[in-house]
C-alpha cells in the first residue's frame, strides 16, 4: 500500500538531530520521509543536485520547512562563500519551499522561537544595519519567513524550542488534515444531493418574480416600475453574495485577513482603492505593510481582490496604495 511521501526541507548541519527525529517520527506514523541525507531523492545525471531537490519537494504529498539560525547554501554557487549578513540570495531550502509551493503541496512551516523572536525585532527596525542579531546568520532568514506569512493561504507557521513540539503539533495537524479530507467527502454527496433542489427552487424562484411583476403592474401602475427596479437590486445583491461566499478564493482570503466572509464582502464592495482595501482588511500596521506591497497588477493578491470585484459588477482596483482610484 503507498504511503503518503513528507519532504522535510532544512539546513543540515546546524537541524540535523531535529532532521533525525522527524525521520523517525514520520516512520512511526506509517509515512515515508523524504530526506537528502537518507537516499530517498533521486538525482538525475542531467540537472544539478538543487534541481532534483525540487522536483521531489514539487511531487511530494507534504512538505515539512523548518527554519533555524543559518539560511543555508546558495542556489548559485557564486554566492556560496559569501558571508555578509545582508546580502540577498535564494538558499536551496527556499527554493524547495518554491517549489512545494507552486505545485500547491501541503505546507507545514516550523520556525525557531528564538529566530522568530528576531524576526519581530527585524520588522520593526528592517533600515537599520547597526544591528547584531545572535540567532541567525543572514537577513534572508527574515525575508523568508516574510515570504511565508504574505502567502493567502497554505502557511500554517509553528514556532519552537524542542523536538517533541514539533511531532505534537504535526501529529495533530495531520489528523486534523485526514479528518478534513473525511468531512469534505461526506460533504460532498450532501451537495450533490442539494444542487438538484437549488436547481429546482431556482426555477420556482423565477416563475414567482414573473407573477408578482404582472400582479404589480396592474395594481399599482404608477409606483411598479420603481418598486420592481428596487426589488431587482435586492436580488442581484444578495445573488452577488451568494456566488462570493461559495467562492474559494473569497474563503482562503477570509482566512488570510481574519475577517469573515461577510466583513470581506463589505470591505471589497466598498473599497474605492488599493489602500482603502488593505487598510480596512487588516488590523495591525504591520500586516498592512506587508499586504501593501503586494497590490500591485503583478502580484496575485490584487488579481484575486479585482476578480471579486468582477463578480460584484465593480470597476477594478488598479492603482498602487496611496494613489486611489480615477
Amino acid at each position: 500500500m503507498p504511503s503518503p511521501r513528507v519532504f522535510i526541507s532544512s539546513t543540515h548541519f546546524d537541524l540535523k538531530h531535529v532532521r533525525a527525529r522527524l525521520e523517525g517520527f514520520v516512520e512511526s506514523l506509517g509515512y515515508e520521509p523524504v530526506l537528502s541525507e537518507n537516499g530517498t531523492i533521486t538525482y538525475s545525471p542531467d540537472a544539478a543536485p538543487a534541481d532534483s531537490c525540487y522536483r521531489d519537494a514539487a511531487s511530494a504529498d507534504i512538505f515539512v520547512v523548518i527554519i533555524g539560525g543559518r539560511y543555508g547554501s546558495s542556489t548559485k554557487q557564486a554566492a556560496r562563500n559569501q558571508r555578509d549578513f545582508y546580502k540577498r540570495y535564494e538558499s536551496v531550502t527556499r527554493g524547495e519551499y518554491e517549489a512545494a509551493l507552486a505545485s500547491n503541496v501541503p505546507i507545514y512551516i516550523l520556525v525557531d522561537r528564538d529566530v522568530y523572536s528576531e524576526f519581530e525585532t527585524f520588522q520593526k527596525n528592517r533600515e537599520s544595519k547597526r544591528i547584531k542579531y545572535a540567532f541567525v546568520d543572514s537577513v534572508n532568514i527574515f525575508y523568508f519567513i516574510e515570504a511565508i506569512l504574505a502567502q493567502r493561504g497554505n502557511n500554517p507557521l509553528y514556532k519552537f524550542s524542542e523536538v517533541s513540539e514539533i511531532e505534537n503539533w504535526l501529529r495533530k495537524q495531520w489528523a486534523g488534515l485526514l479528518k478534513l479530507y473525511l468531512v469534505d467527502r461526506t460533504s460532498q454527496k450532501k451537495l450533490d444531493a442539494l444542487s438538484a433542489q437549488v436547481a429546482e427552487l431556482r426555477s420556482l424562484n423565477d416563475s414567482f418574480k414573473t407573477y408578482l411583476q404582472t400582479i404589480v403592474s396592474e395594481v399599482a401602475p404608477k409606483v411598479s416600475k420603481q418598486l420592481i427596479k428596487n426589488e431587482e437590486s435586492r436580488i442581484r445583491e444578495l445573488d452577488s453574495y451568494r456566488k462570493f461566499v461559495s467562492n474559494s478564493d473569497a474563503v482562503k482570503l477570509s482566512k488570510v485577513t481574519g475577517k469573515s466572509l461577510e466583513e470581506l464582502f463589505t470591505i471589497i464592495k466598498n473599497s474605492q482603492s488599493c489602500e482603502d482595501f488593505v487598510n480596512h482588511a487588516f488590523e495591525s500596521e504591520a500586516r498592512r505593510q506587508v499586504f501593501s506591497a503586494l497590490m500591485t497588477p503583478d502580484e496575485e493578491l490584487l488579481v484575486t481582490v479585482n476578480e471579486l470585484r468582477s463578480g460584484m459588477d465593480l470597476h477594478p482596483l488598479d492603482q498602487a496604495p496611496g494613489h486611489g482610484n480615477p
